[in-house]
This record gives C-alpha cells, sequence and structure tokens, in this order.
C-alpha cells in the first residue's frame, strides 16, 4: 500500500473499516465502545497526519492503536472480565490477532465479491436448507442451484489457497 496521506486518508478507512472493527472485537466486546474506540483512533490517525504528513504503515500503526485504546478504555471501566485474558508484553497474541483480522477480511471481502445469487445459495445451505429447499426458496431449478454452489465453493476454495500459502509462510 502507498503513503497513507490527507488524500486518500477517506478511501483507507472505508477499506479498512470492517477489518478494524473486527481487530477491536477483540479487545472489546461493547459495539458501542467499539465504535468509540475506532472513532478516536480515526481522529488521532488524521492529526497525526498534521504532524508527519503521511505514515508508512498506517493499518499496523491503526492496529497499535486500537489495541493499545481498548486496552485502556478496559482499565478505565474495570469491568468484571475484558473480553479475553490481555499479555500486554505478548508479540506473538497480538499478530495472531492482526493475522485473525486480516483472514477474515480477506474471507468476507471474497464472499461479498462472488454474485449475489451465489451469496443467498451459500447463506440458504450454511443454515442447513437441502439443495431441493433452497431451489423452492429461490424458484430455481434443484440442478441450477448445485451448480451455482459449486461455482461458488470453487471461487471460494481460490482463496483458501492463498490465505494457506499465507499461513505457511508465516510459520517458516
Amino acid at each position: 500500500m502507498k503513503r497513507l496521506d490527507k488524500d486518500n486518508f477517506e478511501s483507507f478507512i472505508l477499506e479498512n473499516s470492517v477489518l478494524f472493527y473486527y481487530f477491536a472485537s477483540k479487545y472489546a466486546s461493547n459495539k458501542y465502545l467499539i465504535e468509540d474506540i475506532l472513532q478516536d483512533c480515526y481522529v488521532k490517525l488524521w492529526d497525526m497526519m498534521d504532524n508527519a504528513g503521511q505514515i508508512e504503515d498506517a493499518k499496523l500503526y491503526m492496529f497499535a492503536m486500537i489495541k493499545n485504546a481498548a486496552l485502556n478504555s478496559n482499565k478505565k471501566e474495570k469491568k468484571a472480565e475484558p473480553v479475553k485474558e490481555f499479555d500486554e508484553g505478548s508479540d506473538i497474541g497480538f499478530l495472531n490477532d492482526i493475522f485473525d483480522a486480516e483472514a477474515s477480511s480477506i474471507i468476507a471481502k471474497s464472499i461479498n465479491s462472488l454474485p449475489k445469487r451465489y451469496v443467498r445459495i451459500l447463506v440458504l445451505s450454511l443454515k442447513g436448507y437441502k439443495n431441493n429447499q433452497i431451489a423452492k426458496m429461490l424458484d430455481l431449478s434443484e440442478d441450477a442451484v448445485k451448480s451455482q454452489k459449486k461455482r461458488a465453493m470453487k471461487k471460494l476454495s481460490l482463496i483458501y489457497k492463498k490465505l494457506t500459502i499465507l499461513v505457511l509462510g508465516m510459520n517458516v
């Protein structure tokens, strides 16, 4: 990714908002708290660009800001228990959370890139409906449901292979 500056700030946020939300949910459970944390981090990032002009690795910087903001918020709130145990010195846990958020984002984007009819069929299938039931619900033939489900799974399997390569590359 190119350097983050005020010209590409909005597209950066729009492109990564789901990723950042998912990542924040690893450290905070309340959706309103997550939204507040993200909003504060976006403002801080914007303000930093006033001083720095450009930010080299904005995603990594945002991950660190989100984690720190959530940890600080959890300390202030003194809730019964945070969403998960935090080892503030653990870089491995932090990197795993980043990887998990990135992988989830890739999967969500890949599903959203499928034609809507494929997504509907996959969702109904995941809910436990049989092909003949899906066919009736969507006014399709059972063969059409089977072939569209097969095409959708083939496209998703290509993405899964890329994720597998990414995971293996990280563990080497």
